[in-house]
């Protein structure tokens, strides 16, 4: 596991219109949910940065991180000290439709 290293993150624009549509689902079920949702995702994009090599692989190179608050995976990868967020899926969704 590597440990105190310096990580850049970048989100692919498939996993910025995921971030998208979640904030707008929630804050349309209820005001200021949105804002909550986007509060858990930068809790989750914290933890990852501490330990990027902690969280369990989905596919090849893919790994995946839970949200603790809201039923999303993230999905990532990480080369060298780059991560990359390529998806984010709510896991009440249709299990096919996972990336």
């Amino acid at each position: 596991m590597r440990k105190n290293m310096e990580y850049s993150i970048q989100f692919l624009s498939d996993a910025i219109s995921d971030i998208e549509d979640a904030i707008d689902y929630y804050e349309s079920q209820q005001k200021g949910l949105g804002k909550r949702f986007t509060i858990s995702l930068n809790e989750t994009i914290s933890y990852l940065l501490k330990s990027p090599d902690a969280f369990p692989f989905h596919a090849r190179e893919i790994r995946k991180i839970p949200f603790k608050k809201f039923p999303y995976l993230l999905f990532y990868e990480v080369l060298n000290k780059e991560i990359t967020v390529v998806a984010i899926f709510n896991t009440h969704q249709n299990p096919s439709k996972k990336p």
